[in-house]
């Protein structure tokens, strides 16, 4: 091994900033190049983000609804670029978080063979992990209300919880890379500087935060309550269309939901009051762990508590909220929807997935409640999603081929038109983005 190669690889959580860590390298590729530092991407141009995050999909066997053609053969192609390199590689993306050990295994024979491996884990409290995780499935098209969301997390049958579960996930890196070299950055709360996040990261990873001053303009802008129940509300109409993978996922998330329904100034959802002692109870189990595991903490474990959250003050997402109807009307644009048209249709899908053996029947409640009068706005905002979902795309694809990514904010934009998703002038109340 050369004393100058080192792989740094983030490996996630979802959920911890990794979006806003991940522009920050890829805006800073030049830069961070003239001081030894690879950030892969492929020759073609387009994000590292992108390279990396098909070479996970590849070395951890997820296909998340592609095709192998997507992903296939991107780990060996990772594993080569980065071998090439005589110097610091950064390789960042959240899927490597569902490796499994055989994964892990591989991975870091792979990229530690020859070079000194470190795994670098961001990760914030499990309270604010659990909200933005269902956040996140309504961007992709889930429609299972947060009640059912926390119920399934507590009785450890939600998935995600693992991608959290910090002595699963880096029990397996320690397997592998010494605990010196196995790095956890808390998040920091969420009124800290996000430059903060930056700081620690660099850190861990073993760069000059300064090298990268170029600041990140990809965030995950947050939506609020009243927006989250848009998004049920649609989900639960268009049947499983707005699934990653699916006919309308793009549309739903680049366009209702990035150009629409995000940075609106709304209440903040947050983790329901009732589940907050069993989500601390199993933090500080974890933490417990993490002290006892001899690896590299980067910030404060304290930033992994979660905080208590006033019941007094909390707002349920599962009781329609006053300002529902401004927040659909930056989705439907021009289409007919009072407000107490728009409250009584959200109001129809939360208690749908509650009761998991009543899914089927009320799916099929749900299609017929859509022809009802109270309903028919929504109805005709799916019809005109399906008109205009074959233009939509084939407009995005020309200006794709034409310009590459100064048009792509114009695809974008013309996705809004060919599906009827427009508001002229612009929805109110707007907030900057934040990390």
């Amino acid at each position: 091994m050369t004393g100058s190669r080192r792989v740094v690889l983030h490996v996630g959580a979802p959920k911890s900033g990794t979006t806003y860590l991940q522009s920050r390298l890829n805006r800073n590729v030049d830069a961070l190049a003239s001081h030894g530092v690879l950030v892969p991407h492929l020759a073609s141009g387009k994000r590292p983000a992108s390279f990396v995050f098909r070479a996970a999909l590849d070395v951890t066997d997820v296909r998340m609804n592609r095709g192998l053609g997507f992903s296939g053969g991107y780990w060996d192609r990772l594993v080569d670029v980065v071998g090439r390199h005589d110097g610091v590689a950064v390789l960042s993306h959240e899927a490597f978080v569902r490796a499994d050990d055989d994964a892990v295994a591989r991975i870091a024979a792979g990229l530690g063979s020859d070079a000194e491996l470190h795994v670098v884990y961001t990760a914030r409290d499990l309270g604010r992990s659990l909200v933005s995780g269902w956040v996140e499935g309504l961007r992709n098209g889930a429609s299972r209300p947060l009640a059912a969301h926390l119920e399934r997390a507590r009785d450890g049958e939600l998935k995600l919880l693992t991608s959290f579960d910090l002595p699963t996930v880096l029990g397996r890196w320690l397997a592998h890379v010494p605990a010196s070299r196995v790095h956890l950055v808390t998040v920091p709360t969420s009124a800290a500087d996000p430059e903060l996040l930056w700081q620690r990261f660099c850190v861990a990873a073993g760069l000059d935060p300064t090298w990268a001053p170029e600041e990140a303009t990809r965030v995950n802008e947050s939506v609020g309550v009243p927006e989250t129940q848009v998004l049920l509300a649609l989900n639960a109409a268009l049947d499983g269309k707005a699934r990653r993978g699916r006919r309308f996922h793009d549309v739903v998330r680049r366009s209702v939901v990035g150009a629409g329904l995000a940075g609106r100034d709304s209440d903040r959802v947050q983790l329901d009051p009732a589940h907050h002692d069993w989500v601390a109870a199993l933090s500080e189990d974890w933490l417990a762990w993490v002290r006892s595991s001899g690896l590299d903490v980067v910030g404060d474990l304290a930033d992994l508590v979660p905080p208590a959250v006033d019941a007094a003050a909390w707002v349920d997402p599962a009781v329609p909220h006053p300002d529902v109807g401004p927040a659909a009307s930056c989705v439907v644009g021009d289409l007919p929807a009072p407000d107490d048209q728009v409250i009584g249709l959200v109001g129809q899908p939360f208690d749908r997935g509650v009761d998991e053996g009543r899914e089927h029947q009320q799916a099929h409640e749900d299609r017929h409640d859509l022809g009802h009068e109270g309903q028919r706005h929504l109805l005709h905002l799916r019809q005109r999603l399906e008109k205009g979902d074959d233009q939509a795309h084939h407009q995005r694809d020309r200006h794709d081929r034409r310009g590459g990514n100064q048009h792509r904010q114009e695809g974008v934009r013309q996705d809004l038109v060919g599906v009827g998703l427009v508001h002229s002038p612009p929805c109110p109340a707007v907030r900057p983005a934040s990390a």
